[in-house]
Parts: C-alpha cells; structure tokens; sequence
C-alpha cells in the first residue's frame, strides 16, 4: 500500500516559509539538494523550450511517438481480448464497473434564502 511505501523512504517532505517544497532526510534537518533560485529556474525552462522548438528534435519526438502509438496498436491487437477477459473476471476491480451516481439536481428543489434562514435559526 501508499503508506508502506511512504514509510520506507529514507526522506521527508515539508514546505517551506518561501512556498517551496523541501526534501531532508529523515531525522536530519539539512536539505538532500537546495532549490534552484527563480533566476536559475527560468533559464532552464528556456533551455528547454529551445530544445523542445529545434527541428531535428520535434522530427524525432514525433517519429518516436508514432512508433510508440503504432506498438501500442499490436498490443492492444495482439492482447486486447485477454486484458478484457482479466478485467471481467475481476468484477470488483475494473474501474468500468462503478456504478453510476446521479447528480442530477434541479436548482428549485434547492432552499431558498427564507427557508435556509429558518433551517440555520432551528439547528
């Protein structure tokens, strides 16, 4: 479960008074890296969006993708009807399966300001 594997992490997590989320090991109050200043984080993200706008870079993302779409398409052939078998045999855990809850709520079955007044002066 998430706890477990929460517990059996060597780190822990805080924020900070400057907004930002600290990361210290555990029992110990040094930081494991100090946070990059905003000047630094904006160059980076400019590096980045350099990077990601270079041509011979997009050509490859989008061939990979298109790789990756198409091995997922043989998969989804290949192993499609086995997956959905698993799932229907395993009723309780398909997420497919939860029930639907209406929420369908009209706006005149709701209090007006007169009644919801009463309902706060009775409770």
């Amino acid at each position: 479960p998430e706890s477990e594997r929460l517990d059996s992490t060597p780190v822990e997590f805080s924020f900070g008074e400057d907004g930002l989320m600290h990361v210290r090991a555990k029992g110990s109050n040094a930081p494991v890296f100090e946070p990059p200043t905003l000047e630094e984080y904006y160059k980076d993200m400019g590096e980045l969006f350099n990077i990601r706008s270079f041509g011979p870079v997009s050509s490859f993302c989008y061939q990979r993708l298109r790789l990756l779409q198409t091995k997922f398409e043989l998969y989804s052939m290949v192993s499609g009807e086995a997956e959905s078998e698993q799932a229907a045999s395993n009723g309780h855990r398909d997420f497919y399966n939860v029930r639907k809850v209406d929420t369908h709520v009209h706006h005149s079955a709701a209090m007006n300001a007169k009644h919801l007044l009463r309902f706060m002066k009775k409770k």
